[in-house]
């Protein structure tokens, strides 16, 4: 039986060298990339139209005849395809530092991960840190709480749902009143709620989406006009490479992925991570990572991993993979 083959089209919608991106579509082609995955049958393919104005139409014609590559951007008259390769961080443009008279926020700060990276931030001389929860302080955090207090570093919980702009907005005014201005945003924030697209239904893209996109997108209002020395975005190696059953959490990190080139078109701090699973937090490491390390995925110490997160930001690129690998046995899976 010969299947019909997937075409999902874009304009605009990837970082081609310094063109406007048109954030908002990034995350279909996230999507895409797990089509791909479970259905191979289909032959997805991902083309990004160019967004200057030119006609298109012949240009989307040709690519219909195309059985090679799947991702594709076409931008004045040059077909871009995607490839990957090892990629070393450019030299220090500027030093990274933590200021003592800043507020730093961690979107999932309590989170194990997020609470890694407060810890990580205080040892970079951070006195104060507003950690956003969804859920507020509960027993079980407690202690942790104690071991950042015990630092001498002002530690703020914040109850408010990021992906809710009045909640967000209100919480933060709030908290603002008495601290000192903000300089840096972490965005951690994010829910799992995983299956294979065939039993997906909208509900969980919500959900999942609800965090990244909404979050990611009302913090980028609410910094707009803020001197922010970072504005950095935990995304997912799934929203790179795709990953079966991850269909919504690959496209909500791809939207995160454009957010941050859209952020520098504008002369904003941006940075997004496409991380791949640690191995003593985040979201992997809770739902377990054996079907990852048979993939080929390597766990990020989460030591290793922050101090990747501190080159990162000297380095002050847009987007960046940190996703430890046997290729050979990730092709092979």
């Amino acid at each position: 039986m010969q299947h019909p083959s997937l075409w999902l089209v874009t304009q605009g919608g990837q970082a081609v060298g310094t063109e406007p991106l048109q954030p908002q579509q990034t995350p279909v082609w996230g999507l895409g990339r797990v089509i791909a995955l479970e259905h191979p049958e289909l032959h997805c393919v991902c083309l990004d139209l160019d967004p200057s104005g030119a006609d298109n139409t012949q240009t989307l014609l040709d690519e219909l005849g195309n059985t090679d590559d799947t991702q594709i951007a076409w931008r004045h008259n040059t077909r871009h395809v995607a490839r990957w390769k090892p990629y070393t961080l450019p030299p220090q443009t500027s030093p990274f530092t933590i200021r003592e008279d800043s507020s730093y926020l961690i979107t999932g700060g309590l989170g194990a991960l997020g609470f890694q990276v407060a810890q990580w931030l205080i040892k970079q001389g951070a006195q104060h840190l507003l950690l956003l929860s969804r859920t507020g302080e509960s027993s079980a955090v407690q202690d942790k709480m104690a071991q950042l207090t015990q630092t001498g570093a002002n530690i703020l919980i914040i109850k408010a749902d990021v992906a809710d702009q009045v909640d967000l907005n209100q919480a933060l005014n709030h908290a603002f009143a008495d601290q000192p201005p903000l300089r840096g945003i972490i965005h951690a924030a994010g829910v799992l709620a995983d299956g294979m697209l065939m039993g997906q239904n909208w509900d969980n893209f919500e959900k999942v989406m609800a965090p990244k996109v909404y979050g990611a997108w009302h913090l980028h209002q609410y910094s707009a006009n803020l001197a922010l020395d970072f504005f950095v975005m935990f995304s997912s190696a799934a929203s790179v490479l795709g990953n079966q059953g991850q269909g919504n959490y690959a496209a909500a990190n791809a939207f995160l992925d454009g957010l941050a080139h859209y952020r520098k078109s504008q002369g904003l701090a941006a940075t997004s991570i496409n991380w791949g699973p640690f191995k003593q937090a985040g979201m992997a490491f809770s739902k377990g990572i054996d079907r990852l390390s048979k993939q080929g995925y390597q766990p990020i110490d989460i030591d290793d991993g922050l101090a990747v997160l501190g080159k990162i930001l000297s380095a002050n690129v847009s987007q960046v993979g940190a996703i430890p690998c046997d290729w050979h046995q990730y092709i092979s899976f």
